[in-house]
């Protein structure tokens, strides 16, 4: 220490996050789709299919229900997701995904990039991790 009170530099997209790995960029995640492996706040099993797939501007988010997409941006590892669903009655494992995926984007979730390790870490301590 040179007993220097200056603040660290901000951290840039592509560059180190705090979580670990990288802040994700839209080249990143364009043209990948990742599968759903954990997740704090939200039971993930072998069995359910929650996926999220980027091109270009554009993801998609599937549960096994509804079709949910739109258009994304990333700022500084936030991303911010403009997104619109078909409003089909789902069954309650897969409505609960939904919520919490859609929940996730509204806080603007962390998002990181380890190699194949996309994690979408919320505001609120909720955090989803997913596995090209």
């Amino acid at each position: 220490p040179d007993g220097s009170t200056d603040d660290p530099p901000a951290t840039s997209p592509g560059t180190a996050s705090p979580e670990g790995g990288s802040f994700a960029t839209s080249d990143s995640l364009d043209g990948r789709t990742f599968v759903a492996t954990t997740g704090r706040g939200v039971e993930i099993t072998e069995d359910d299919a929650l996926t999220i797939s980027f091109e270009g501007d554009s993801m998609s988010v599937d549960a096994g229900c509804n079709s949910i997409g739109g258009n994304y941006s990333l700022d500084d590892g936030e991303i911010q997701a403009f997104l619109s669903s078909t409003l089909i009655g789902c069954p309650p494992k897969q409505a609960e995904l939904e919520v919490f995926v859609s929940e996730l984007f509204r806080q603007e979730a962390v998002t990181t990039l380890d190699g194949d390790e996309l994690t979408l870490a919320g505001k609120n301590g909720t955090s989803l991790s997913l596995t090209d």
